[in-house]
């Protein structure tokens, strides 16, 4: 054993022990500080009103980005919009898309909305969807392109009328 290891052992020893040396590194006490910091910055924040945060202010923050607070029952239906293995099947069968190659494939609307809802300002071109269902009946998954669709339209006009933030 070195000394070095020895000298290791004896303050290890000191400190089970209960010695009156209580060594405290820079690292924990840098720590501990930043802690102590942030817990009265709270406690200070907590009795006055303009330091606080919420639902409104969030996503008045976010209203550019278009993130949007969902409902329960949005939150519950996005697990089926995200079912899509993009075979395209949808693709090959919407009437619209073979006529206007510029309409937004709902492969596309499946894949991107599934995942994310920020490309929501893509969706005025959806108002020119025929309605006719054929994406959601060919689908092998199931996936409920038309309630997506729906839903897809239900955001994009709060967007547009500043009532989702």
């Amino acid at each position: 054993m070195t000394n070095f290891q020895v000298d290791k052992q004896i303050q290890a020893n000191d400190q089970l022990k209960g010695s009156d040396n209580i060594v405290i590194s820079p690292k924990k006490f840098k720590s501990t500080g930043f802690i102590g910091l942030h817990f009265m910055i709270h406690a200070l924040k907590k009795p006055f009103p303009f330091f606080k945060t919420g639902l409104k202010r969030f996503l008045n923050n976010y209203r550019q980005d278009h993130i949007f607070a969902l409902s329960d029952k949005e939150r519950a239906q996005m697990p089926s919009y995200s079912h899509c293995m993009t075979c395209k099947l949808c693709d090959l069968n919407c009437p619209k898309l073979a006529s206007d190659p510029q309409f937004i494939s709902p492969s596309y609307l499946v894949n991107s909305f599934s995942r994310s809802l920020t490309d929501l300002r893509l969706s005025n071109t959806l108002d020119f969807c025929v309605g006719c269902q054929q994406c959601e009946q060919i689908c092998p998954e199931n996936v409920p392109i038309m309630d997506i669709l729906h839903f897809v339209k239900a955001k994009q006009v709060l967007s547009d009328s500043g009532k989702a933030a």
